[in-house]
């Protein structure tokens, strides 16, 4: 016996779907716990256990994949209540988040009324170097754009002293390259990557 599970997120409830080996699909219902999300993922699971007469563990061995999803995060967008946020860009789009290309409302009518942007301008960041849709690289990466290296001015991560030097530090984590080593790569300053 095994079966199938789709579990969504959702600012008031967690919803379980579960598709049991007789073909037959059960929806399971626990509250959203906003505070750990994982909670209501687990109850909605534990739920689903019981009606099959299983306990948890039981029917997590017999599970064949669970299918995740989550409306939270647009929420969060939706009624602005999300940390800030900076974007680093390609040279030449920085007003990529205020273009609104394939909105749900009226494309073309300039009377519609948008939200801000979640990331506003202040915080966009152009970088130099492009890809391509494969993942080439056709203009290269301007390194001093996202330089770390002490003695540099690394304008597209710092974003006018607007991130603290641990997150620049986790900037830092996500960008390094195979070309450069680990000397060169140094948080700004070269400090020891506490908070400025």
């Amino acid at each position: 016996m095994s079966f199938n599970v789709c579990i969504d997120i959702g600012g008031t409830f967690t919803d379980c779907v579960v598709s049991a080996p007789d073909g037959e699909a059960h929806i399971f219902k626990a509250p959203s716990t906003p505070d750990a999300f994982e909670q209501g993922f687990m109850t909605s699971l534990a739920l689903a256990a019981e009606h099959y007469g299983l306990g948890l563990e039981a029917f997590l061995e017999q599970v064949d994949g669970i299918v995740h999803g989550t409306t939270v995060s647009t929420n969060a967008l939706i009624v602005a209540k999300v940390g800030r946020a900076g974007i680093i860009v390609n040279e030449g789009h920085p007003h990529v988040l205020l273009l609104r290309e394939g909105p749900r409302k009226r494309s073309f009518d300039w009377s519609t009324d948008f939200p801000e942007p979640f990331v506003p301008t202040l915080l966009t960041r152009e970088v130099g170097g492009r890809m391509d849709a494969r993942g080439r690289e056709i203009v290269p990466l301007v390194e001093d754009d996202v330089s770390l290296r002490p003695g540099s001015e690394p304008h597209a991560i710092r974003m006018a002293g607007q991130l603290p030097a641990a997150l620049e530090d986790q900037v830092r984590v996500g960008m390094e390259r195979d070309d450069v080593t680990a000397e060169q790569v140094q948080p700004a300053g070269g400090g020891d990557g506490g908070d400025a």
